[in-house]
């Protein structure tokens, strides 16, 4: 699990400002929800660990009876474009931007 995957305890809509000093404007102008992996889209962006990422592709996988489902995604960052491989719960809480 990723340490910082947001945990909110009341509510489920979240406004927050990047804190990246050279983060570009298209990212600062983003409004944010919570929401869970399984949300995602292709090119949909999310915050984990403070980064904000463009989705690539993501995989979602069962491991068995006793084990919960688990999303493995591929994603570039932005700004910059690193590319970034991230696996979360399905269950974990997430940032996700939300189109005006």
């Amino acid at each position: 699990m990723i340490d910082s995957v947001h945990r909110p305890t009341q509510g489920d809509q979240v406004s927050e400002e990047t804190t990246e000093s050279d983060a570009q404007p298209e990212v600062d102008s983003l409004k944010w929800e919570y929401g869970y992996p399984g949300d995602l889209k292709r090119g949909i962006a999310f915050r984990v660990n403070g980064k904000v990422y463009r989705l690539v592709s993501a995989v979602s996988s069962k491991p068995g009876k006793h084990g919960s489902a688990k999303y493995r995604i591929e994603a570039t960052g932005l700004p910059g474009g690193e590319q970034a491989s991230l696996s979360l719960n399905a269950s974990d809480r997430i940032l996700v931007a939300v189109n005006p």
